[in-house]
């Protein structure tokens, strides 16, 4: 029987994403009420919305995402996205090359095909930012995909079309394609989306796939509904794939979708108010707090904190948070189910008063807990 990589941190956020009364764990917006998404009560589900066509889903996210009919794929969610893409480029004994600090996601993906994981560095120092280069210096003969994340999850930050681009290149050159998980991207203003110019990375360069849902951003996580953007063949082997996981999607979520997209002026307004308001209050009420820093993030609604005791050491980030969710009642996520002990991904999405009163609990219990560790 083959080892399945577990995934961790879906399993403790499933216990603690809410456990606290103060909780700065959730990553993604929370659903849009009725003044934001209007949703008809006499809901029309005939249409195929699978399909394509003027009126399907794919062509509405194609017009919107800068993509041709035959660059685009349907799914289940971005993480069905992301495991056609596994299954697709690698088999058993390959390697994957995947970005640390890293989304758990990947690794665990990995193992259901039999490949082996192997990770290149997001440096602290160079505030988690991709270096091209230094992807390009850690690939290995039985490299197969390179995956990454812009927005970074968990840092916030936002790699420019020109480092994908760079990227793209130096891959192409290896005959190796990259998978940009991009969930996050519309809450940059400047997204194709919103009508800006920042095109998501399959535009940048055609060694590039980009994945894409309306979880994080429209805050439309249950109706698990995705895209894959790529190369024409490479989507018709995913759509070959996605015969087989999952022939026929579910019609109400895909419905709900295409309603969201429809609105999304309104409902993008939401998302950028509450991430430019949450980031802008976050890195204020982070300077007053020792031993805590942070590369400032970008966009989106998290921070990756890294935590110090008084002495300049990295503080044990899996202890400190169990402490706080006990002895505070405050919730965050511990960086080691990122591949990084000694920080925390701090979500700011969050109202005023609940990060004031999250980030105030996690300076004094910052400073009792190193007191007694």
């Amino acid at each position: 029987m083959r080892k399945i990589h577990e995934f961790s941190y879906m399993k403790w956020a499933k216990i603690h994403y809410f456990d606290a009364p103060i909780s700065l764990v959730p990553s993604g917006m929370p659903p849009p009420g009725p003044d934001d998404f209007e949703i008809p009560t006499d809901l029309d589900l005939r249409t195929e919305l699978l399909a394509v066509g003027k009126d399907s889903l794919q062509s509405q996210v194609c017009s919107i995402y800068q993509a041709q009919e035959e660059e685009c794929l349907i799914t289940a969610g971005s993480t069905q996205a992301d495991l056609l893409t596994f299954h697709l480029f690698l088999e058993a004994g390959d390697e994957v090359l995947i970005e640390s600090p890293a989304y758990g996601l990947f690794e665990s993906l990995a193992s259901t095909v039999g490949a082996k994981a192997r990770f290149f560095k997001r440096r602290p120092e160079n505030n988690f930012d991709l270096e091209p280069g230094l992807i390009e210096a850690t690939l290995s003969p039985r490299t197969k995909l390179v995956v990454f994340t812009t927005v970074h999850n968990p840092s916030g930050r936002i790699a420019s079309p020109e480092v994908l681009k760079d990227l793209g290149e130096r891959l192409e050159k290896r005959g190796i394609p990259g998978l940009a998980s991009e969930v996050y991207l519309d809450f940059s203003p400047n997204s194709v989306a919103a009508g800006g110019a920042r095109p998501f990375a399959h535009r940048c360069h055609p060694s590039l796939l980009s994945a894409n849902s309306m979880t994080k951003v429209y805050g439309l996580g249950s109706a698990r509904t995705g895209w894959l953007l790529g190369k024409p063949d490479w989507i018709r082997a995913a759509a070959n794939l996605r015969e087989i996981y999952a022939p026929v999607l579910p019609a109400v979520p895909l419905r709900i979708a295409s309603l969201a997209l429809q609105q999304r002026k309104k409902i993008l307004s939401r998302a950028r108010k509450i991430s430019e308001e949450g980031r802008s209050r976050f890195l204020e009420l982070l300077g007053e707090m020792p031993g805590f820093s942070a590369p400032p993030p970008q966009v989106g609604l998290t921070a990756f904190v890294q935590v110090k005791d008084p002495q300049n050491k990295l503080l044990d980030t899996m202890a400190f948070s169990d402490w706080l969710r006990r002895e505070k009642g405050l919730g965050v996520v511990p960086g080691d189910f990122f591949g990084q002990p000694g920080s925390l991904r701090i979500g700011y999405g969050v109202p005023e008063e609940t990060l004031n009163r999250g980030l105030a609990l996690l300076r004094e219990g910052h400073e009792q807990f190193t007191s007694i560790a």
